[in-house]
């Protein structure tokens, strides 16, 4: 795997086995900066960026745990490897919970394996930036809409093929009565009365050209008669959108 541009911090006190470790992945283009202790580590962290962090745990003074738990505590751990000695690996479960992303246990060819589980770690950080990524844009979508529907002074409603309200933002007067919409009929809805019967085409229209736009006026309890235009469309085939204006002072002008 080539690991070009990745940049990667190497805390290990054990200098032969720092230089080797980094001749090997600075040959598949990683940029490896060497720590010899977790406090030149968490110094190398405060002064610049780092894709990937792997740590041993057995270092002077500080040591990997605690490295790995000073960092997550303050937001800062990048993707974390901890390297383990035999009989350690409790301490990698503990670091995992805190944030590392893997571990490898320091026997044998574990210098071999090493590249092979950058590699994972690197594709699992990727797929999970992409979630996280893929998340925010939707929720930045979904807020952006609620705004504008808010903004927006006519209602506007979603019919499922049963023509059942499954979505709707609605202005607070006299036609929309109900608090709870959801699941409710369209006909329950809307009065049917005086002008509201030219709606009764809203059952034919999912067979019809649209969108199309319906005029009617409704009289409230306090005997006020208001002016409606509705404007019908289709979507997903059998799914329509109601957007209901007030245009009374249009009318009355």
């Amino acid at each position: 795997m080539e690991l070009n541009g990745i940049k990667a911090l190497y805390v290990e006190d054990n200098r032969m086995t720092a230089r080797v470790l980094e001749s090997r992945l600075t040959k598949r283009g990683a940029q490896v900066r060497l720590a010899d202790s977790g406090e030149a580590g968490l110094k190398a962290i405060e002064a610049e960026h780092f894709d990937l962090l792997v740590v041993d745990y057995q270092l002077p003074g500080m040591d990997g745990l605690e490295v790995i738990q000073n960092l997550a505590s303050r937001g800062k751990l990048p993707s974390t490897i901890m390297l383990t000695a035999t009989g350690d690996e409790g301490i990698a479960v503990e670091a995992i919970k805190w944030g590392a992303s893997d571990y490898l246990v320091k026997e044998g060819n574990y210098l071999d394996l090493l590249p092979a589980v950058i590699r994972q770690v690197l594709e699992q950080t990727e797929v999970l930036r992409e979630k996280q990524l893929a998340e925010e844009r939707l929720r930045f979508s979904e807020s952006t809409k609620s705004a504008l529907l808010d903004a927006m002074p006519d209602a506007i409603i979603t019919l499922d093929p049963l023509l059942r309200i499954i979505e709707y933002r609605v202005p607070e007067n006299h036609l929309f009565p109900r608090e709870n919409l959801v699941g409710v009929p369209v006909r329950e809805v809307l009065p049917m009365q005086a002008g509201i019967e030219k709606l009764d085409g809203i059952w034919a229209l999912r067979n019809s050209q649209l969108p199309v736009t319906v005029e009617f006026w409704h009289e409230g309890p306090n005997g006020e008669r208001r002016y409606y235009e509705n404007r019908i469309s289709r979507f997903w085939d059998a799914y329509l959108l109601l957007v209901i204006r007030d245009v009374t002072a249009r009318v009355k002008a």
